[in-house]
Order: structure tokens, then sequence, then C-alpha cells
């Protein structure tokens, strides 16, 4: 996809920007890399695009020396689905594929990755769309250069962590699922997703009914009730491996002692979540639109 006429004038190594992003992230280009920028349009990004003058357009290509942002023609867009299947997704498979310096102009939290739509539906924003797809093609976020990086090789030993989850996937009945780190326990009315990253485990509670796929965000929801002879079990972890097996164990032994009828099936938790400052609505997904 290729706008005709369009040029990209490269500069030379680390330009600055005046746009200060919401993340704290300081935003230089690298020469012979093209530096991807994410974020919050209206917060970021858009003035990023206004500063740069950045040109409308659909050629994807590397950016060598300079920033690559998402700023398609005005006609691009009709749907949310049919934008992220035409433009944004397609731009980001490229990203990933030339190993694009990522660079997070707005700090992933829920209140920027989460919107509600016209329908007073919560869903993914198109940033956190972008977020959760890099997560689920094995990057995780480094807080300390607000960048997405691709994970190493040293975290991929899934049988350990197969192992972390045996007990707890039997007494429950859970089918246990690895894939990229992520652990999906998987359940016939029920999953828990366990995305990982360095620097925490998020957790999802997935459930389909009526057609339709919900998505509670438990992070904080459900780690609120740990207490030291979970968190105990975290220990002095030395490398990114025993870190990411240390929070496996944590989120294990809590989810066994402290949330029993939950693994059981027990819904009556959603009522308690829906009225929580961790809590509130799920993401709700049609599976007719998916």
């Amino acid at each position: 996809m290729t706008v005709k006429g369009m040029m990209i004038i490269r500069v030379k190594d680390n330009i600055g920007l005046n746009h200060k992003t919401t993340s704290g992230c300081e935003l230089s280009t690298t020469m012979d890399k093209t530096t991807t920028i994410l974020g919050n349009y209206n917060l970021d990004t858009g003035p990023i695009i206004s500063e740069l003058k950045y040109p409308k357009t659909s050629d994807f290509g590397a950016r060598a020396g300079y920033f690559n942002l998402l700023n398609t023609p005005d006609n691009s867009f009709e749907t949310p689905r049919q934008f992220w299947e035409e433009y944004n997704r397609p731009w980001l498979d490229l990203v990933i594929q030339r190993k694009d310096i990522i660079k997070l102009a707005t700090f992933p939290e829920n209140k920027y990755l989460i919107r509600i739509n016209d329908y007073g539906k919560y869903e993914l924003s198109g940033f956190g769309k972008e977020y959760t797809y890099l997560r689920k093609n094995n990057y995780y976020y480094d807080i300390s250069t607000n960048s997405m990086i691709p994970k190493g090789d040293d975290m991929n030993d899934k049988s350990l962590i197969n192992n972390i989850f045996k007990e707890l996937a039997s007494e429950y009945s859970f089918d246990i699922l690895l894939e990229n780190n992520n652990v999906y326990l998987k359940k016939d009315d029920f999953n828990i997703e366990l995305l990982v990253s360095m620097e925490d485990i998020d957790i999802i509670y997935v459930e389909k009914r009526d057609n339709c796929i919900y998505r509670y965000f438990m992070t904080q929801f459900i780690k609120r009730k740990f207490d030291m002879e979970d968190r105990n079990l975290f220990g002095k972890p030395c490398n990114n491996q025993e870190k990411l097996i240390a929070r496996m164990k944590v989120i294990e032994h809590g989810l066994k002692t402290k949330w029993k009828r939950l693994l059981e099936g027990d819904k009556r938790w959603k009522e308690l979540y829906e009225k929580d400052a961790f809590g509130g609505e799920p993401i709700i997904t049609n599976l007719e639109n998916e």
C-alpha cells in the first residue's frame, strides 16, 4: 500500500521533538533504524504528527533515521474493525518484522488502553489494540525506557512454567495452554489469561455468553488480596527468567489460597468487581464481529 507522490525526508541521527510526551519519554531518532511511536492520538501522537508535518500516507515501509507513525489518508477509516484489519495491523506487522525501535509516548494504563464506544460499551482503544497486539507477539513494556522490547530466548522454558500451574490445573480442572510465555488456563465456560511482561503479569478473566466475549482486566483486583505468604514466594530473583518464574509462583499460590471460589466457577466476585476501584465493567466483543 503506497500513496504515490509522498516522500519522507530523512533526517540526521538524534533529532529531537518539542512535544513533551505524557509518558515522559524523550523521543529521538537512531541512524539506520526506524523509530516507531505509539500512544494516545489526542495527547501525543496527534501533536507529534503535527510538529513533524508527517504526511498522510499508506506507505508503511522503513524510515531509517526517522520516526514512523500511523497517519493514513482521510478516507481510510470506515469502521474500527475495517481500519484495524486493513491498516493498523499490517502497519504493526511490518514494525515487528523490521524490529523497529518502538517508543510509547503515552503510558500504557487502562484509561488510555480502554475507551467507551458509541454504544456505551468498553472496548480497546486504537492504542490499546496496538499495545495488546505487541504483547501477544512476544513484546514486553520496558518502563525504564518507555519502549516495547521483544522478549529474549532466556524466557522460553515452557516446561518450567507448565509445572508451576500443573497442580492448580489438575485440582480445578483447567487445561493449560502456553503461548509466547503467556499462560492460558482454560475451562469450558471461562478462561484465565496471564499475559506476561518484564514488569508484571496481567490477569484477565474471559468468558463467553450470549454470543459475546467478556474480558475482565483483574490484575490489581486479584492481587489486592495477596498477603505476605504469597509475596514471600517471589524471593530474590537474579535474572529475567527467575523473575518470571517468581511472579508465576506468587500468582499461582495467591489464586489457590485467596480465589478458590473463582477457580471453581463461582461468579459472585463480579458484584464486587463492578463496584471496586480496581474493577469496573468488562470489555465486550460480539462474536459476530470477530
